[in-house]
Formats: C-alpha cells, structure tokens, sequence
C-alpha cells in the first residue's frame, strides 16, 4: 500500500511540473502586446521607439517580495514547489533569488540559467527577447525527490525589479497517510519595494489537491 501511495506522489509531481508549464506559456500569448497598448494609451503617442518602449517598461517594474507564513502541522509535512519570475530584458543576467529553500532550474551557463518569458531555453541563438524569466524549484531531499520539508517561515526576494511571477505548491504529510487529519493554514504576503500589496491564504485541503494551489503571471502594480 505504501509503495502505491509513494507512486501516486511521484505521478502527481509529474503532473504538477507539467500543468505549470503548459499554463504559463498560453497565459503568457499576448502580455507584452498588451502592456505595450496600455503604454501607448497613457502616453497619447502613436508610435514609440522600442527602447523607448522597453525603458516604460522598466520603469513599471519592482522588487518584490514573497513571505509564507505556516502555521499548523507544518513539520509533519512536505511540499513541491516552483517559481518563475519574469523581468525585461536588461542585459543583467544576475540570478534574481538567492534562497536556501530554492534550486534554480538551470538550462544555460551563457545566460546564467534565463529563459525567455515562454521558457525558451537558448533564447539568444534566435533573437534578443523583450522579457526574460528565471525558474525555481524547492529543494530536493536526501533522495533526491523534489519533497522540501516545509518550514514555519519563508521569505524570497528579488535581487532586480521584476514584472511578474508565478507560483504553484503542492502539499501532503510526510507519511503519506491521507487519512490523518491534517492541520494547515499557509499564508502568502505578496509586497511591491516593501509595502504589502496582497495576502493570499490556503488550508491543507486547498493545498493537497492535485496540482496543488497556484498563482499565474501577476503583473506587478496589478495585485491592489
């Protein structure tokens, strides 16, 4: 029975990391086209330069900051977790988080593990992007499973303004047996360069579920 439910949980990552991916590249279509609108609108100009067009857009951009308050259970239980965070391409290929919980999803040395915003992975043998993203994953254990042990605080910031993020977690009890009653409230302060701007809360139930609890491609200046 054990075996099964161990099996279940890594068909269940699989599923997980698949989900995300697929998710945030069809979310992504259109966004740059958008802004670039919205820009035009404001300003009252027909037409922009596009560095003129990608110093706008930078200008939008902020630090952001991610706390995860857990209370409840937390040490009987682990997590899958990832991140992506998305910035306009600046030229400064400097890792955007630097966390003891997170691995960085690497895929290229030349750009220090950048994608561009639909995940592309060697974006420069084709064409300089406007936007370029970094992924996340938390911490694999000793087994080297992606299963982070979940702790009663964490904290991640950027180290470079950013124009949005991704998240998606999955939760379940250490183990793997469902059908213990399980106490969890996990709570996600989202802040803008240090102010608070949204709170989003989940039980153990929300967090359970296949796929887990997720959040995709807020803007920042968006979460009000």
């Amino acid at each position: 029975m054990k075996k099964i439910i161990i099996l279940s949980s890594l068909l269940i990552a699989g599923n997980f990391f698949a989900q995300k991916k697929k998710s945030a590249i069809s979310d992504w279509k259109n966004k740059d086209s958008e802004i670039a609108n919205t820009i035009f609108s404001k300003s009252g100009q027909k037409s922009k330069s596009s560095d003129n067009i990608k110093k706008d857009l930078i200008e939008l951009q902020k630090i952001l900051k991610i706390e995860i308050i857990n209370e409840g259970d937390w040490e009987k239980l682990n997590q899958i977790s990832w991140f992506r965070f998305v910035k306009i391409n600046d030229g400064n290929f400097n890792q955007i988080i630097n966390s003891e919980n997170l691995d960085l999803v690497a895929n290229s040395d030349i750009t220090n593990n950048w994608k561009d915003e639909n995940g592309n992975i060697s974006f420069r043998s084709i064409s300089e992007p406007l936007k370029i993203s970094q992924e996340y994953n938390g911490k694999k254990n000793e087994k080297g499973q992606l299963n982070t042990p979940l702790t009663a605080n964490e904290i991640y910031e950027t180290s470079a303004p950013v124009s949005s993020f991704s998240f998606q977690i999955y939760t379940h009890r250490k183990d793997n047996n469902s059908t213990i009653s399980t106490n969890l409230t996990k709570t996600i302060n989202i802040y803008e360069n240090n102010i608070l701007v949204k709170t989003f809360t989940y039980s153990y139930e929300d967090l359970k579920k296949v796929g887990g609890i997720s959040v995709k491609n807020f803007s920042v200046g968006e979460l009000k």
